[in-house]
């Protein structure tokens, strides 16, 4: 039997558009004359034969397409910290899947009905925010192994 509290701090908020639009550049006073540097000491280093040579191998990123219904919404990034009953951290690999797992089955309604996306040990991201700002759920998980 394993029992783990998991506790849920709102870290930041990103609006998903941020990564779209660049900040503006900074305001130049009127006085104030632009210096043109001589050429640049760098170049590109020569690459022979680039594309020409080894083989072509299928290959698998971990990154895919996000879409969102309303461009409105903002994502919500936070901490999750697991422990056991004593208030020692939980260091057992796999096991915050599933408490995350857990926490959603027995507590979605205290999450407001969101889901989540959950990067397998300390980071959750939500669309929109959880009620609250620091939310603690007990969870029992029976038939773990750890090194507990």
């Amino acid at each position: 039997m394993y029992v783990a509290f998991m506790t849920l701090d709102r870290n930041t908020k990103m609006k998903h558009e941020a990564s779209k639009a660049l900040p503006p550049p900074p305001v130049v006073p009127p006085d104030v004359v632009p210096v043109k540097v001589p050429g640049s000491r760098c170049t590109l280093m020569a690459r022979r034969g680039f594309g020409t040579r080894g083989l072509r191998i299928p290959l698998l990123t971990n990154h895919f397409n996000v879409k969102l219904s309303s461009t409105s919404d903002h994502f919500y990034q936070y901490n999750v910290a697991l422990f056991y009953e004593d208030g020692n951290p939980v260091e057992a690999k796999g096991v915050g899947r599933r408490v995350l797992e857990m926490v959603y089955k027995l507590y979605k309604s205290e999450m407001g009905g969101k889901g989540f996306a959950y990067d397998g040990e300390k980071t959750l991201y939500t669309v929109g925010p959880l009620p609250g700002t620091t939310l603690e759920f007990p969870v029992l998980l029976e038939n773990l192994s750890s090194n507990r």
